[in-house]
């Protein structure tokens, strides 16, 4: 029997834990803006140099479309390090455990994070695969993988797939019915998800909200 799930009470517990935490929660998340506009930046610059100089140009100077996309996967890289150190924390308040030094924090996302990249990277090749066969198979592929990162980073094994695989069992609706708030939300108030100050703000209560979600439902 699937675990029952209060999404409201879920979205309550994020906005708390997030605001009396905000110190800690703000500055492990730091990193992500970073690497968000060394991304955006790496796009843009590559994106320009293809329009302009032309795919034949681009590939005589290869060395710069290397650098780019280096500087990409770092970002990614910097990106997943940062999420987990959130997700870890979020664990530590929820079960009242004292956080002493950040820096323990970042240690054991560092080294979770080339497994963390490897999960997003797999959650989003599934995704993909899931839209090309059309808009319904990718919503269901979206809900039931959709607590991949907080599943890998949490068991501190594995990937996530099966865990969240098995943990949003039962609850597709409900499970669903969060993530089209916060999708709404992302795209309502910052325009472009995740590439505005507001979304950048939200965030980490919306890891947060996953966090929980994962914590409730696993078994």
């Amino acid at each position: 029997m699937a675990k029952k799930i209060d999404v409201w009470n879920i979205f309550q517990q994020s906005l708390i834990i997030t605001l009396k935490n905000w110190k800690i929660v703000y500055t492990l998340a730091s990193p992500i803006v970073f690497s968000l506009m060394l991304s955006l930046f790496s796009i843009v610059f590559l994106l320009m140099g293809i329009s302009e100089a032309g795919v034949t140009s681009l590939l005589t100077y290869w060395w710069v479309t290397l650098i780019l996309l280096t500087v990409i996967v770092f970002s990614t890289w910097l990106s997943m390090v940062s999420v987990g150190a959130i997700i870890l924390a979020v664990e530590k308040i929820h079960k009242k455990q004292k956080i002493n030094q950040t820096i323990l924090i970042w240690k054991q996302a560092f080294k979770n994070s080339r497994r963390m990249v490897v999960a997003f990277s797999l959650e989003q090749l599934f995704l993909t695969f899931g839209l090309l066969l059309f808009i319904i198979p990718g919503l269901f592929l979206a809900v039931r993988l959709s607590l991949v990162v907080p599943g890998c980073i949490l068991e501190k094994k594995g990937y996530g797939i099966k865990r969240s695989w098995n943990a949003t069992k039962g609850n597709f609706w409900k499970i669903f019915l969060v993530l089209f708030i916060w999708n709404s939300a992302f795209i309502i108030l910052g325009g472009l998800p995740y590439l505005s100050i507001v979304n950048i703000l939200l965030l980490p209560i919306y890891l947060t909200t996953l966090a929980l979600l994962y914590m409730q439902l696993k078994k």
